[in-house]
């Protein structure tokens, strides 16, 4: 076989095998990723660049280290499950960076952090004033956890006495001008159920419906191909190609 073909073919072995280990080690998001799932990550893509792209090297023992690692990272988070003092090995502990308001700056230098990069993580809560905070916790894997001072806290539902109902959880009618003939089936409903629904708010059918979602209350929220509102707001302030 030609340079190229062999290329392929591994190319796509070491596709379908790393398809198969993501699906072993979970769904974690990017951002919720310890340093140490990371860093097993990024190992498991440059062993599988190496079995693709490498032809100087045979892939049998390629695949034997792709799969250790995989087997060692999945047994290194087992363990982890069992073990406290592993998990806080390999995921660190919750660190405290401001308490009654106050930031604790030994700790902000310990997580090697700038006062600015607090400040930001704080805007990303809505928080303006650092006043504000009673407790601000950096977890293990990255997020900043607050606990703003009671006075500054929104007021609830319960705080008003106010009576509320659920909406429960939207169950898809139309996706993509497509019915969910299962969902229907399941809120014991029909098609024809579903046009009046459409009909009541302007559309002919399901075809011209991107979504169409149904809540608890029976409520039917449609997204149309085409929305009729203004032109969208043009927020740049560069006069160049965004």
């Amino acid at each position: 076989m030609g340079e190229g073909t062999v290329v392929l073919t591994r190319s796509v072995l070491t596709f379908v095998n790393l398809l198969i280990f993501s699906r072993i080690l979970g769904k974690t998001q990017v951002a919720h990723l310890t340093f140490f799932e990371y860093v097993a990550g990024a190992t498991l893509g440059s062993i599988a660049a190496e079995l693709s792209a490498s032809l100087s090297i045979r892939p049998w023992p390629i695949f034997v280290a792709l799969a250790t690692w995989v087997v060692l990272t999945l047994a290194m988070q087992f363990t982890a499950i069992k073990s406290r003092w592993l998990s806080k090995m390999l995921d660190g502990e919750p660190v405290v960076l401001i308490q009654d308001g106050q930031i604790l700056e030994r700790n902000l230098r310990r997580m090697r952090m700038r006062e600015s990069e607090l400040l930001e993580l704080l805007r990303g809560q809505s928080i303006f004033h650092v006043d504000e905070v009673e407790l601000a916790i950096m977890e293990p894997r990255g997020s900043l956890s607050v606990l703003k001072r009671p006075e500054h806290l929104p007021a609830t539902v319960s705080d008003l006495h106010i009576q509320t109902r659920s909406r429960g959880l939207g169950i898809e009618l139309v996706v993509d001008g497509e019915v969910m003939d299962q969902n229907l089936r399941r809120l014991g409903v029909n098609r024809a159920w579903l046009t009046a629904k459409l009909q009541e708010q302007g559309l002919s059918g399901p075809e011209e419906a991107f979504l169409a979602v149904v809540d608890a209350e029976g409520k039917v929220y449609v997204d149309r191909y085409t929305d009729k509102f203004p032109p969208a707001l043009d927020l740049s302030d560069y006069p160049g190609p965004n």
